[in-house]
């Protein structure tokens, strides 16, 4: 998740208990990722996507927190905001460390890697959401996800996830 930048104002961030960051911030970004970096234009446009790919994605947003507890509705307005994407097997798409991630994912097909200090703990597998406390708080990543395998995902960045949720409210 991303790190304070120098020159933005305190007011766009605020402590959570334990010390991380808390934004509500207007910056954008995600460092270590294998994936360029959109702008602040297509986190907040449409990104079109088949039936077949909207009925998977909100299955899978319908069993995990914190969007299980959003209304269709929301969860549907996330599904439009997410960013289709792909890499090739050997790709890190999050870095262990990494204080500039603000980014979810959500893995369409392959499988995934994820290893702390460098030793395996998990495979991923379609379907499945990972990432997620980067749309919430500004701490570092805690391991490494390596695509296994070529992979397709959905990507949901901060500043379109607190945009659709401000809508709603």
């Amino acid at each position: 998740v991303s790190s304070m930048d120098p020159t933005q104002s305190a007011a766009h961030r605020r402590k959570r208990p334990g010390g991380a960051d808390l934004w509500d911030n207007e910056q954008d970004g995600d460092g270590g990722s294998a994936n360029e970096q959109p702008s602040e234009e297509s986190s907040l446009q449409v990104h079109e996507k088949t039936d077949e790919q909207k009925h998977r994605l909100l299955a899978a947003l319908k069993q995990r927190a914190p969007f299980d507890s959003l209304s269709e509705d929301m969860q549907l307005m996330l599904i439009d905001a997410m960013v289709p994407k792909q890499a090739n097997a050997g790709e890190v798409i999050i870095q262990e460390g990494d204080t500039n991630g603000t980014h979810c994912y959500l893995l369409d097909a392959g499988e995934l890697t994820v290893t702390v200090k460098g030793e395996t703990k998990a495979k991923i597998q379609k379907g499945a959401i990972f990432g997620e406390i980067a749309l919430f708080y500004n701490m570092p990543r805690t391991a490494t996800v390596t695509a296994s395998s070529d992979i397709s995902f959905f990507e949901l960045n901060r500043k379109a996830f607190q945009s659709k949720l401000r809508e709603e409210t």
